[in-house]
């Protein structure tokens, strides 16, 4: 009987899942995609991911695309690309990014000791607009990256993270979110004087138990945790971009995965929007997620703990959407709206500052969190230190958002 249940309760965490997909699914629409995978991807993944980026590459057009660029020999032959990618068209000619291979004699800093980085870049890794690798261990993983216009300043990083979408191809679930994310303003050049590096890293298409399109189970072992470290010590080694202003975006289960990166480096991680996602390290969370397997612990949450830290030296703008925002395909109503509710109570008795933004849509993004919040909801926090939000209010923020200090 017990395997019986527990069979049935597999097939449900499979369908309730989806409340990282179905949500996601509404807000997939065309954005610019790389030439450099055009051909290839679309044969690997058939007609209809052909299709998609078919009509993703005529779009490019509108942007300007560069093909990604990859040593043959480890080094660099000496030439740099401009900043052109998506999101970097006005980038002027002079503007350079150095490859990860450039040696040492090409850096304007020569002679002098590179400053210290929290995280490494894989031997072999590369930097440039559009598509990358890194090495991951034993895998080789990819990112997309769209590079500022604005070279004077060192860029912040700006993290994407989609939802779980199941059968849908990683490489189209993050050219779908990551046109939502310049959909909704979240451009490298939209706000003056806060240039960023726009990252969305490919998931490894992890389904249940094991994940949900991210790995999102534990922190340790983890496959996308030292991806993540991997993007910001490539970017911060060879893209100049600042280790200090490390931002993110998610929704779902990229929420979620947007959420353990927090509980794994709140120093790193310092300030993000987290949409409709759970909190594995909050007690009623966890149980909410044991409602979609009837209670049976089939998956084996085990978070790092939600440590207190100095309070108001992080900040998470939080939205969930009311009592419709459940998990899909559940046996029983699992409320991501309380989830969200429990999440808010215990960052702000750990020392968060909490932007908690309630609407009535459901499982989806909340109508009037768009990019230029987000990115002043960034800019804010540019700096270690005190969240000036704890004395002062947030540009733009809507009647549906409030600031709540630890």
């Amino acid at each position: 009987m017990l395997s019986y249940i527990r069979g049935l309760s597999l097939l449900a965490l499979a369908i309730a899942t989806l409340f990282v997909g179905c949500g996601d699914a509404t807000m997939v629409s065309s954005q610019t995609s790389d030439a450099a995978v055009s051909d290839t991807d679309a044969d690997a993944f058939g007609s209809d991911a052909g299709d998609f980026l078919d009509a993703e590459n005529a779009r490019d057009a509108e942007f300007g695309e560069d093909d990604v660029y990859v040593p043959d020999d480890g080094h660099d032959d000496g030439d740099a690309f401009a900043a052109d990618d998506a999101g970097a068209g006005d980038a002027p000619d002079a503007a350079k990014w150095p490859d990860v291979t450039d040696e040492p004699d090409s850096s304007p800093d020569v002679g002098l000791p590179p400053p210290p980085t929290r995280f490494d870049c894989p031997d072999g890794s590369t930097v440039t607009p559009g598509w990358n690798t890194v090495q991951v261990g034993v895998d080789q993983r990819r990112y997309h990256i769209d590079m500022p216009a604005d070279t004077s300043r060192p860029p912040a990083i700006v993290f994407g993270f989609h939802g779980f979408t199941a059968v849908i191809p990683p490489v189209i679930d993050l050219l779908s979110f990551r046109a939502e994310m310049l959909g909704l303003g979240l451009h490298p050049n939209a706000r003056a004087g806060f240039p960023f590096i726009l990252v969305l890293m490919q998931d490894v298409n992890r389904l249940p138990p094991g994940g949900l399109d991210w790995d999102l189970r534990t922190d340790n072992p983890n496959v996308d945790l030292p991806f993540f470290e991997a993007v910001v010590g490539c970017l911060t080694q060879h893209a100049k971009a600042d280790e200090d202003r490390v931002f993110a975006f998610g929704f779902s289960a990229g929420a979620t995965i947007a959420n353990l990166i927090h509980s794994k480096y709140p120093d790193v991680l310092r300030a993000f929007v987290t949409g409709s996602g759970l909190w594995a390290n909050e007690a009623n969370n966890l149980r909410i997620a044991h409602q979609v397997t009837l209670g049976i612990p089939i998956v084996n949450w085990q978070w790092p703990a939600l440590e207190p830290i100095h309070a108001g030296t992080a900040a998470v703008m939080l939205t969930r959407g009311g009592p419709h925002d459940l998990i899909p395909g559940s046996p029983v109503p699992a409320s991501l709206d309380e989830a969200g509710g429990f999440a808010r109570d215990a960052l702000l008795a750990n020392g968060r500052v909490v932007v908690d933004c309630w609407h009535n849509g459901g499982h989806t993004l909340h109508p009037e969190v768009r990019g230029s919040l987000m990115l002043n909801f960034f800019a804010a926090h540019a700096h270690i230190g005190l969240s000036p939000l704890l004395y002062e209010g947030l540009p733009g923020l809507p009647g549906s958002c409030a600031i709540l200090r630890p």
